[in-house]
């Protein structure tokens, strides 16, 4: 397993991809977050869970792991409709875009095209 982890994870981006098109690079690490479902109604939830971002395959991809209720809180709070699911948002240097594939446990996957169309100034 530990070679496998080496082929695939990376500590930084490829120069294949440019400083521009870096859309995803600012959520590498790890991230604790609280889902609030159903928000103002009477069926209100709040769980906590965990969003995961890595560099991999060389720097050029970017693979998330999205776990809610998180790995701690599912020993004490479980969730029928539970997500764990992972992200791979690989760059391809010829359409100067992001393919994007998620998939989850709870079966299927889903598949986008990600695009810079412009600078937004703050």
């Amino acid at each position: 397993m530990k070679e496998f982890i080496k082929a695939l994870v990376s500590k930084n981006k490829s120069n294949i991809v440019p400083a521009e098109h870096n859309l995803f690079g600012h959520f590498v690490g790890e991230w604790d977050f609280e889902w609030i479902d159903c928000y103002g109604t009477a069926e209100e939830r709040h769980i906590k869970g965990e969003w995961i971002f890595q560099w991999i395959l060389e720097g050029t991809a970017i693979q998330d792991v999205f776990i809610c209720p998180s790995r701690k809180e599912r020993l004490t709070n479980y969730q029928p409709d539970a997500a764990y699911g992972t992200t791979v948002r690989m760059y391809n240097p010829d359409t100067l875009a992001w393919d994007i594939l998620y998939t989850e446990l709870a079966g299927g996957c889903v598949h986008y095209h990600c695009y810079k169309l412009y600078d937004v100034d703050h």
